[in-house]
């Protein structure tokens, strides 16, 4: 679970070169398979016809797979779906994530009673944004159980709560003309100074840390690389990782996406040169 959803706790990890070489294929071959289910389970749950098409299908045909029959979603236009123009989809959505985490945490406690309710929170906000430091795991059989489940029903479901709160890239308007890749760039160097830096700060003040530590804090959990070599130790870190998660998933990967399609524009413009002579 942990390699296949890319959390990686880091409690339970290969120690042999077979295992570590087995475990990167596995990765490679699985990750994506993965995201795929959760994302059709987060579908089900909530549905948004600007990113997710049921379980398959173009957009005129939205609607007309056997689960979304089962769920009378066949009987509206996909734009009744759409969660960028349909307001109590994002309310319902907000609502969902709520109950969730509100839900998960509390299960978590019962689950393992030394842990607090900030401990709790933290390791649901942690595992839903696929950060997974490691300082708080499951131990038990039940717990391990519960992380499976709450894997597969709530990491589809709170990506798309991380691409509703990115909806702020909306309210900026798209460069266009000779100029815009050097806007976007721009963009996407201001986004990513703000929201380490803001990481930074904020995790700075939360721990106490150095500025290079808090940095790299802040970077480790905006990626959701998570390392945990330097993680939040104190309940006022554990909230702001869990706040500056909830927020910086979106921007990072608005760079990192970015940054992906200017290579991948730039490939393809060497390769067609290529062919040309």
């Amino acid at each position: 679970l942990a390699t296949s959803t890319t959390i990686g706790y880091g409690d339970l990890r290969p120690e042999t070169p077979l295992g570590k070489a087995l475990t990167a294929g596995y990765a490679l071959l699985v990750v994506s398979v993965f995201g795929y289910i959760t994302s059709c389970v987060g579908d089900a749950i909530q549905p948004d016809s600007d990113t997710s098409i049921g379980f398959g299908g173009e957009e005129a045909q939205w609607g007309l797979s056997v689960v979304d029959k089962l769920l009378g979603r066949s009987l509206h236009d996909p734009s009744h779906y759409s969660l960028s123009r349909n307001n109590s989809l994002k309310v319902s959505l907000v609502c969902k994530v709520f109950l969730l985490v509100l839900l998960s945490s509390a299960i978590t406690l019962q689950l393992d009673p030394s842990l607090t309710p900030i401990d709790a929170l933290y390791f649901v906000v942690m595992t839903l944004t696929t950060v997974g430091f490691g300082d708080i795991v499951a131990v038990t059989a039940r717990a391990r159980a519960f992380e499976v489940v709450l894997a597969l029903l709530g990491l589809g479901l709170f990506s798309s709560f991380t691409d509703l709160v990115g909806e702020w890239r909306a309210l900026v308007p798209p460069p266009k003309g000779a100029s815009a890749k050097l806007a976007t760039a721009a963009q996407c160097a201001a986004t990513l100074a703000a929201t380490l830096g803001i990481g930074t700060f904020a995790f700075a003040a939360a721990e106490g840390l150095g500025w290079a530590d808090a940095l790299y804090l802040s970077a480790m959990t905006a990626t959701t690389i998570g390392y945990g070599d330097v993680h939040p130790a104190t309940d006022e870190g554990k909230l702001v990782a869990c706040a500056f998660a909830c927020l910086a998933v979106s921007a990072v990967g608005f760079v990192t996406s970015s940054v992906g399609d200017w290579l991948q524009d730039s490939l393809c413009a060497v390769w067609e040169g290529e062919k040309e002579a």
